[in-house]
């Protein structure tokens, strides 16, 4: 959870302080009106998506760590983790997959 007030942070500072932010803001409220004025809104769309993607696999990895530090996940024979196992569970009606 802190992780993730600890990017929010960083978040709310890159775009409310920086060009990048003022570029994404106006990319957003009317890509033409950036286009007139000199925002090259095709390349702030790209850094976005890229932007975020890599945040997006940042924090799933740092949830992934901080689960398995508690145990949670025990692979399967299959290869599979028990979490995954319980949410099947959960889609077939508290049907255990496998007889397990």
């Amino acid at each position: 959870m802190i992780i993730l007030f600890i990017f929010y942070a960083i978040a709310f500072v890159a775009l409310r302080r920086t060009a990048y932010g003022a570029y994404v803001f106006a990319s957003g409220s009317n890509q033409k009106a950036a286009w007139l004025s000199g925002v090259n809104v095709s390349r702030i769309k790209v850094a976005t998506y890229i932007l975020a993607g890599m945040l997006a696999e940042i924090l799933g990895l740092a949830h992934r760590i901080l689960v398995m530090r508690e145990g949670r996940i025990a692979a399967d024979l299959d290869g599979r983790s028990a979490t995954q196992a319980e949410i099947l569970r959960e889609a077939l009606g508290e049907t255990a997959p496998r007889g397990m």
